[in-house]
């Protein structure tokens, strides 16, 4: 992973592609491991074999690709409020949009080690998909960093709307099981990997988790996932980060379901089950582990924000 100082740029280096070394996918178990995932009704088909193995191929191909992170900075919607006189307004969704992407950019530092990671803001995509030259977001630092990267060999990890999918056709038996991305919203608040055009990833591959924000004990669960997929105490590496995983927030707990849900997957596919507890040994593997002085000044800016909203609730 490269940091690129101003005006000064170099290529991506891919990382070495990965291949199926068991004989044969067992089909029915991976069925059995996409539906559990899908809990959601309007994901859930009957996968059949040809489809099974095309996301056992998506999946291995998303192993090695870069990963995009898009963050919504809201700066146009900012700015129009600031030009009509509507600063409190204005104020507002900048501070929401603070400490949502900061949040997001923390939850995937710590927690998201299947594959490598750039974070990206979103007025900055579409130069990047003519250009192929990606401008770090400014969250991450007041210098701007680039990396040059073809925008077709991306895939995108986007906080917001999860559609559902539509068969083409339950007639024609050559399009059965053929689906196409629905325009129903499932969910207001997902983390969706998408494809190098912005497509939703297709079912049965892994490529949801829901943030959930829902009070009471239902909510807290959903916050506090973290034992059932890492065992703590055997961490290795950085002791700031094992302090974080005892708090996780909402962000933090879909995060890491979804790169949990990516881990086993790929264990099963690759015919390697041992591989599922990579994610647990987290420092030492990490891809992403060039940004931890980045998230360090990260989770400072979070904490400020903690106490400017401690200090206005008080005053």
């Amino acid at each position: 992973m490269l940091l690129i100082a101003q005006s000064v740029y170099a290529p991506y280096a891919p990382t070495a592609s990965v291949e199926i070394v068991s004989n044969s996918l067992d089909t029915a178990d991976l069925n059995v491991n996409f539906k559990t995932i899908y809990s959601k009704q309007n994901l859930q088909f009957d996968f059949t074999k040809s489809e099974i193995n095309a996301a056992a191929q998506a999946i291995l191909e998303l192993r090695t690709k870069p990963i995009v992170v898009r963050l919504k900075t809201n700066k146009k919607q900012i700015a129009a409020y600031r030009t009509a006189g509507s600063t409190k307004i204005a104020d507002k969704i900048e501070a929401k949009s603070l400490d949502q992407n900061l949040r997001i950019i923390s939850a995937c530092i710590k927690y998201f080690n299947f594959a490598p990671l750039y974070f990206l803001d979103t007025e900055d995509n579409l130069t990047f998909l003519e250009t192929d030259t990606l401008r770090y977001s400014s969250l991450l630092s007041d210098i701007n960093y680039f990396v040059v990267i073809p925008h077709d060999s991306v895939c995108f990890l986007d906080y917001g709307m999860l559609y559902n999918r539509e068969r083409v056709s339950e007639w024609k038996y050559k399009d059965y099981g053929v689906t196409d991305e629905g325009s129903t919203v499932i969910s207001d608040h997902a983390f969706v990997l998408r494809n190098s055009k912005s497509e939703q990833l297709m079912p049965p591959v892994p490529f949801y988790a829901e943030v959930n924000f829902s009070p009471g004990k239902s909510g807290k669960s959903m916050a506090e996932p973290i034992q059932q997929y890492i065992k703590i105490d055997r961490l290795t590496g950085n002791s700031i980060l094992k302090e974080t995983l005892d708090k996780p927030n909402e962000f933090d707990a879909a995060i890491l379901r979804l790169n949990a849900r990516l881990y086993s997957t790929f264990a099963k596919i690759v015919g390697d089950i041992s591989l599922k507890e990579d994610y647990e040994k987290w420092y030492a593997i990490n891809p992403n582990k060039p940004y931890y002085p980045l998230w360090i000044e990260i989770e400072k800016k979070l904490l400020s924000i903690k106490k400017a909203k401690k200090f206005t609730t008080q005053y």
